[in-house]
């Protein structure tokens, strides 16, 4: 039969195959016999599961590693958390928290003890997202209306079987349910998603779609297969070429090592945590694509940590960073990489894989010379390649990739998190095509990040480039015009932010921040005709709405200000300082209970608001409703108690 033949008969397995998956057209896609094709600023991809018509040995084998299973809904089918445990109580934030199954879906809870066992300051939501295999963790995610997505701070710990705070919430400033999910934290958590034009572009608002991809799929290292898939089907094309079909897509395999070498990177190779790589001005979240050069589309930034000598940082994707300090990947120019040992389609049983990679080393190495007592079939990896906790998710365990000496102390040893002590940023593996000038964008957009935009040193030196280059991007003037106003230099936030209004017209952002600075300066009526000017550019921005109600209030137009922040309410009903602004209005004409209800929901959010509680107090007082005060000032002490030491 010619292949002309087999995929007559297999269009319509496709198309039923895509049916039976929940696989369904976003408005406004396109298509090819039947199958969604993704436009906007990710075009060109296809549903994964049609790509198991065709290759469905590989299909089935792919959720057997984590990348198979990285992204999905929550569910009763899928669940390996101990439901039955007690809460998880966090003494540094003084919170309780708790995730439970009901009827089929998950629900997060957060309270603060009061008295008698009273659950005060209760945030309950349903959980729509679950990030991680379940092979070493879980995480949580919740959508709100606008379709932005926040991170909730507990997580499960699979190989302990515990509950315990997700990375980045350990301590007691920690951004509770409020930490924002960035599309280039998702780029390597999932497929892409189909998604607007220039949703993806540098500094937009950060909103996802309702309906996601569940899983990384075959074309984050295929790249996308539209023509793949129409070059199989159109026999008017291509008819029974093989070569052809085959050249419809990126074969990782066929690429040079660097090339390959950087599918894996894009995602894998993280030297630092706290300061991640930044995009190239110019460069998308969602444009980096299988066979390009990856340095043509992000920097990479390493640090020096005080607490640690270099070869003793070790970090939770550390994978090829830490493979790179290997002598058999030094020694071989790069030839020992990832897919050396790893199958990237699906994971062999235990000792095919250990017979895997002893053949590996065996390639250079003879077993009986270096290690004569040894039996010929010993595991090399679990010496010189041991599971060790790393230091930013001490709470499991992964395969460390710096193939060395066995380690003298035990890798698997509790592990107290210490966060690193940045006093040295520079770029690590730095393109040859970088100019001095970007190369200092670079440096100084992960410090700036690193320190919510107010490490002083690194705007002043991002302004001297602005002032010597004047660059034509409009990224490096964003970041200049926020940093600006971090730091209280609202003329010059002002004037960048117009330089990367001019430069990208088409994004909000910039003007954003131009009415934020005049704010700052006291120009209401230029701060409130920029922010609707904004809001225009894109409606869905809620902290917008919230910014001119705040506007409409200072002058005074209080009933507009409240329409405002019931807006940005009903776009992402966790904005406390919306809850807040709609109770100091409540106040202000009068209305105690609405006051009051309005703090109650702003603490709910965010329950270490003082001022808030504070106010709460009053109002509760005030109101006859002593025995709710009295509980609230409790936690009030505890608060100013905890501050004060």
């Amino acid at each position: 039969m010619t292949f002309a033949a087999i995929a007559k008969q297999l269009r319509g397995a496709v198309l039923a195959l895509t049916a039976a998956a929940g696989v369904a057209g976003v408005a406004g896609a396109g298509e090819i016999y039947g199958i969604p094709v993704t436009e906007g600023d990710v075009p060109g991809y296809v549903p994964d599961a049609t790509c198991g018509t065709c290759h469905g040995e590989i299909a089935a084998r792919f959720p057997t590693i984590g990348m198979g299973r990285s992204f999905y809904r929550p569910s009763a089918e899928t669940a390996i958390e101990d439901f039955d445990a007690p809460p998880f109580y966090h003494a540094p934030s003084d919170r309780h928290y708790r995730i439970d199954l009901r009827d089929g879906d998950y629900w997060f809870s957060r309270w603060r003890a009061g008295p008698e066992g009273a659950r005060l300051d209760l945030f309950e939501r349903r959980i729509d997202w679950v990030v991680g295999s379940g092979n070493r963790s879980r995480v949580y995610l919740y959508r709100v209306e606008n379709g932005t997505m926040f991170q909730l701070p507990l997580a499960w710990y699979s190989q302990e079987a515990k509950w315990a705070m997700a990375p980045g919430f350990e301590f007691a400033d920690h951004p509770g349910v409020s930490r924002l999910v960035r599309h280039r934290c998702m780029t390597c958590h999932n497929a892409y998603p189909e998604v607007p034009h220039g949703a993806g572009d540098f500094g937009m608002p950060e909103v996802f779609p309702a309906e996601l991809p569940e899983g990384i799929g075959c074309q984050r290292c295929h790249g996308p297969g539209a023509a793949h898939v129409e070059a199989a089907f159109d026999e008017g094309i291509y008819g029974s070429d093989l070569d052809a079909v085959r050249a419809a897509i990126v074969n990782p395999a066929k690429l040079s090592e660097d090339r390959a070498r950087d599918v894996c990177y894009s995602c894998h190779l993280q030297p630092s945590v706290p300061l991640p790589a930044t995009l190239r001005p110019g460069r998308g979240v969602y444009d980096f694509r299988p066979g390009e050069a990856l340095d043509a589309h992000i920097v990479q930034v390493d640090i020096v940590d005080a607490t640690r000598a270099p070869d003793a940082r070790f970090e939770i994707n550390h994978h090829p960073y830490r493979m790179e300090q290997s002598p058999c990947f030094i020694e071989s120019g790069g030839a020992f990489g990832c897919t050396s040992c790893h199958d990237p389609h699906g994971k062999a049983p235990v000792e095919e894989r250990q017979a895997t990679y002893r053949a590996v080393c065996a390639g250079c190495h003879e077993t009986a010379e270096v290690h004569p007592d040894l039996a010929a079939d010993a595991d090399c990896t679990s010496c010189h390649m041991p599971a060790r906790r790393p230091q930013d998710v001490p709470e499991l365990w992964v395969t460390d990739h710096r193939i060395q000496l066995p380690p003298e102390t035990d890798p698997l040893a509790p592990l107290d998190k210490r966060p690193a002590e940045v006093t040295e940023a520079f770029l690590y593996h730095p393109p040859a095509d970088l100019r001095p000038g970007e190369a200092v964008i670079a440096q100084t957009f992960s410090i700036l990040n690193y320190t919510n935009k107010t490490a002083d040193h690194a705007a002043a030196a991002l302004g001297r480039v602005l002032s010597a280059e004047d660059p034509a991007e409009f990224e490096p003037w964003l970041v200049f015009a926020e940093s600006a106003l971090r730091l209280g230099e609202f003329e010059t936030a002002y004037a960048a932010a117009e330089q990367a209004a001019l430069l990208a017209p088409h994004h909000p952002v910039p003007v954003k921040m131009m009415g934020l600075a005049k704010l700052q300066l006291g120009d209401l009526d230029a701060a409130r005709a920029l922010t609707e000017r904004s809001l225009g550019m894109a409606g869905d921005m809620a902290e917008q709405h919230l910014n001119l109600g705040l506007m409409l209030a200072r002058a005074g137009d209080t009933e507009a200000a409240l329409a405002s922040a019931r807006r940005a309410l009903s776009l992402n009903d966790t904005i406390p300082q919306a809850w807040r602004l709609i109770a100091r209005l409540a106040e202000a004409r009068g209305d105690r209970a609405a006051a009051a209800e309005a703090y109650e929901a702003a603490l709910r959010i965010d329950p270490g608001a003082m001022a808030d509680r504070e106010a709460l107090v009053a109002l509760l007082q005030a109101l006859g409703r002593s025995g709710d005060a009295l509980l609230h000032r409790a936690l009030l002490l505890r608060d100013m108690r905890t501050t004060a030491e």
